[in-house]
């Protein structure tokens, strides 16, 4: 689950990506004209603002020399505490309320990690239970298989009996009539859903008499 909410979210940034280049390319092209029209406007009326702000610059250093100490002290302090003011207000402020909003949106994105992790880790104990289920059952239907096959009437020829593979049974007969057997496999296999894998018979002297060996494997 969790590697196809990361796949979902690659293909949606893709996607946004995609859909970004050529309205990026149109909106560098709509903003480099715009851009040099705000310039050409903004120089000449810059050198104005300069030369209008030359002589009140002058009048406010002459009126600044002509006050007493007492005067400056007191324009200084006001200065000062406005400083602070304006500092308070167009900085600390926001900052202040903006690292509040952010502290309360990582406690909020803790509890949803948390709360992800938790189900992550449910979902695994689902997944292995699920997975290991067929495999408890399937043992099961193994261990009854082998059972009737040595309680089956051929099951006094049945020299070997072993578990070859996960869902796969080998038996080997001896000294069996080779068209007894063969039709009771048939159905035996018919009623218990087993494919027979691979068969291998060797004659033996007697008349009609063989020696098989088969491996069944067991539909899940």
């Amino acid at each position: 689950m969790r590697a196809l909410i990361q796949e979902k979210l690659w293909l949606w940034l893709n996607q946004l990506t995609d859909w970004y280049k050529p309205w990026q390319e149109k909106i560098l092209a709509w903003s480099k004209p715009q851009r040099e029209k705000f310039l050409a406007w903004w120089l000449p009326q810059q050198e104005k603002l300069l030369l209008w702000a030359a002589p009140q610059l002058e009048k406010l250093k002459a009126r600044w020399q002509s006050l007493a100490s007492r005067e400056k002290s007191t324009i200084l302090g006001g200065g000062i505490v406005s400083a602070i003011l304006l500092l308070y207000a167009l900085i600390w402020s926001p900052l202040n309320s903006q690292l509040d909003s952010l502290r309360t949106k990582i406690a909020g994105e803790k509890k949803t990690a948390a709360w992800m992790q938790a189900a992550d880790k449910h979902i695994r104990s689902l997944e292995n239970q699920q997975s290991q289920a067929p495999a408890k059952t399937l043992s099961l239907r193994i261990n009854a298989i082998q059972e009737e096959l040595r309680q089956a009437p051929l099951g006094k020829n049945l020299s070997q009996l072993t578990q070859s593979n996960i869902d796969e049974i080998r038996g080997v007969f001896d000294r069996v009539d080779f068209d007894t057997l063969i039709a009771w496999l048939m159905e035996f296999s018919q009623q218990h859903d087993l494919t027979i894998k691979q068969a291998s018979v060797r004659r033996l002297n007697n008349v009609g008499l063989v020696q098989a060996e088969f491996v069944f494997r067991v539909g899940h």
